[in-house]
């Protein structure tokens, strides 16, 4: 543990601030904490592309050892420090995206971020599990009721798949306000199912909103890109969406796989219930021609 501290000298040069708030707490680290900062110390790079059970399995800690030491070093939680950890160990340009670089043209920036998309398509479909897959189609087509929740960047996806899977006829709707989630899922039963969006999985408000969902007797369903997510405990299917981590919080790439999976839902359900999808498709469709110019 003592190897840890630098008293005389608590601002290392070349080290990020994540890492000089470790050193700098090392001292009131206890024996499982004092063995969590050896292993961040040594291995930044590695660290912001795990999840917080693969970090604790390889520290042989808790999940719960983790976001106590997060917090106790000024960050809300293991993934507001990964995320600080990554920005910070980054170049600027990281901060725009992953692959681009300062002095890139505007041709090559369009062909980098594009073939970046084009990879987490193609990465999405080594990722999801089609039994998953299949038994979310199966209790989406069946619902008496289906509630699509999301949050901050997540809240969007949810407008867009209420507005898809509406014009197949299913009783559906998007909430992406958290008391509501709450309230809304704590009046669902046998039957009807519950969907999460959250990239991380970490999303308090998600979790919570899955886990009355569960307590309720509905069936929960995660999108996700971390498979050993908080989300994931409390969810019945998993649909993970990216096979690897990466530091890219707010890449649209991401958001791009969880349209592509909203649409792959829609379809699958739609030709499960052929005609009622049809005849709802052409009623919906039927409601909205006056606007169309």
């Amino acid at each position: 543990m003592g190897s840890l501290a630098a008293p005389e000298q608590p601002h290392h040069a070349g080290l990020t601030l994540p890492l000089m708030r470790i050193r700098n707490a090392a001292a009131s680290l206890g024996p499982a904490e004092a063995r969590l900062a050896k292993f961040i110390l040594g291995n930044p790079e590695k660290v912001v592309y795990l999840s917080i059970s693969e970090l604790a399995d390889a520290c042989s800690v808790s999940d719960a050892t983790i976001i106590r030491f997060c917090k106790r070093i000024g960050y809300r939680g293991y993934y507001e420090f990964k995320i600080s950890l990554a920005v910070e160990s980054s170049s600027p340009t990281k901060h725009f995206h992953e692959n681009v670089a300062r002095d890139d043209s505007t041709a090559d920036i369009l062909r980098k971020v594009t073939a970046d998309s084009v990879r987490a398509l193609q990465g999405f479909e080594s990722a999801i599990h089609p039994g998953q897959f299949e038994r979310a189609v199966q209790c989406m087509a069946g619902a008496g009721r289906v509630e699509i929740y999301g949050v901050g960047g997540s809240a969007f996806i949810a407008d867009m798949a209420y507005h898809k899977w509406l014009k197949l006829g299913l009783s559906v709707i998007a909430i992406t306000d958290p008391h509501i989630q709450l309230m809304s899922a704590s009046l669902l039963a046998k039957g009807d199912v519950a969907l999460g969006i959250s990239d991380s999985g970490t999303s308090v408000q998600i979790v919570y909103a899955l886990e009355k969902a569960k307590q309720s007797g509905a069936s929960t369903i995660a999108i996700t890109g971390h498979d050993r997510s908080p989300i994931c405990k409390v969810s019945d299917i998993v649909l993970l969406t990216r096979a690897t981590d990466t530091v890219e919080t707010e890449s649209l790439c991401r958001r791009a796989v969880q349209v592509n999976l909203i649409e792959c839902l829609a379809v699958a359900v739609g030709i499960k219930n052929y005609e009622q999808s049809v005849e709802t498709i052409r009623k919906t469709d039927a409601a909205v021609v006056s606007y169309k110019l």
